[in-house]
């Protein structure tokens, strides 16, 4: 799912000509993985017993926490760094919180992950997200002084935007409603 979603972020990126934020986007979110893979390579901890839905990896860090974070994180960057008015702004910074707390509860609420490895995951994804942060405002800071060019949407790029949106919330909706998920039985 998240995967869609991230095409779908690129394309967008990619049509509103902010390929530099593009640049950032891919790598944050595959340090993280790494940074995830490593993490569950090095501390080999077993994941909790009568989960509701099983997993067959290591449990620390959670990984759905760390991509929460770095994708959530990001967009709510990207668009809060658009964004004019205050008010959108904290719409948008609560709305990417709720999320990446929402999806840190499934992760405790199944019984997959211990609460130390959704906030091992946040604090992975948060060191991550801000390292990637940091070296585009380093980046952007030095472009301003050189150029400075003002974006004007056109029609083409406004509609292929919903497009992209739209496309990427049926895939997620086709998604959940053919993926049946194997439960394990109550002992």
């Amino acid at each position: 799912i998240v995967g869609g979603f991230i095409a779908a972020v690129s394309i967008i990126l990619f049509l509103w000509e902010k390929r530099d934020y593009i640049i950032y986007f891919w790598p944050v979110l595959l340090v993280g993985e790494l940074f995830t893979y490593l993490g569950k390579l090095a501390t080999h901890r077993i994941r909790p017993a009568n989960p509701v839905y099983f997993e067959d990896s290591f449990s620390f860090p959670s990984g759905h926490s760390v991509v929460a974070m770095v994708f959530y994180g990001f967009l709510g960057y990207f668009l809060i760094r658009k964004l004019a008015g205050w008010k959108q702004k904290a719409v948008v910074f609560f709305g990417c919180f709720i999320i990446i707390v929402a999806i840190g509860f499934s992760r405790l609420y199944l019984g997959v992950h211990y609460l130390s490895d959704v906030f091992g995951g946040y604090l992975l994804g948060f060191l991550v997200l801000l390292a990637t942060i940091m070296a585009y405002e380093w980046r952007r800071s030095k472009k301003i002084s050189t150029s400075s060019n003002a974006f004007i949407a056109t029609r083409f790029v406004k509609i292929a935007t919903i497009i992209v949106c739209i496309a990427a919330v049926l895939g997620y909706i086709g998604f959940t409603w053919r993926f049946w998920p194997y439960i394990l039985p109550a002992s």
